[in-house]
């Protein structure tokens, strides 16, 4: 009977370190907190209304509370920096944003109006201005287009009718120089007539 009892007590002991050892590894695996400590519930032992947990895993347990805290820390620290980061990424995306925005309004302005000789002016007023004086000087051509070539038909037939004139004087002029020619001739004949008459007698 104490060689039964010594040897279900050498088994016992012998679980319990086997369920130790499992423990110690998993607390060394470095599982998530919340599985180490079920863990650590688990394989406590009961004594009345208390659990009697093993010192070295308690220890174990509070280190890998203590880097848990510590990598949460610098997690933290570091979202904190990268958050910091953006806001200011986005300060300055705003101000770009704000300034386009200007910028856009001032080329929009420029592309409604128009300079010319130093003076802004309406795109729309400009461009109907313009048109105006196009087609006004279009109508000045060609109303003086027409006058000129008036003025040239008039011109023409003055010059025809001068031509004429001029042609009908020379002739004038021909036949009077031979009438005062013939008459001269007449007359140099009659005075012969007569001084032949008055020597004559």
């Amino acid at each position: 009977m104490n060689r039964k009892f010594s040897t279900l007590v050498l088994l016992c002991s012998s679980f319990m370190l086997l369920q130790a050892e499992e423990v110690n590894q998993n607390f060394v695996s470095g599982e998530k907190l919340l599985d180490q400590f079920s863990v650590l519930r688990n394989n406590s032992l009961p004594y009345k209304n208390y659990k009697v947990v093993e010192e070295n895993w308690i220890v174990s347990f509070q280190s890998n509370l203590g880097n848990y805290v510590a990598h949460e820390k610098t997690q933290k620290q570091a979202t904190q920096k990268q958050l910091k980061a953006k806001e200011n990424t986005i300060a300055t995306l705003q101000s770009q944003v704000v300034a386009l925005q200007n910028t856009n309004t001032v080329l929009s302005g420029d592309l409604n109006s128009v300079s010319f000789l130093g003076m802004d002016f309406n795109k729309k007023s400009f461009t109907t201005s313009v048109w105006l004086l196009v087609f006004g000087f279009l109508g000045l051509s060609t109303f003086l287009f027409f006058k000129f070539k008036r003025a040239n038909s008039i011109t023409s037939s003055s010059k025809l009718t001068l031509q004429e004139l001029e042609d009908e004087y020379e002739s004038f002029r021909r036949v009077s120089i031979e009438r005062e020619q013939a008459i001269k001739r007449d007359f140099f004949n009659e005075m012969k007539k007569i001084k032949k008459l008055e020597t004559a007698s």
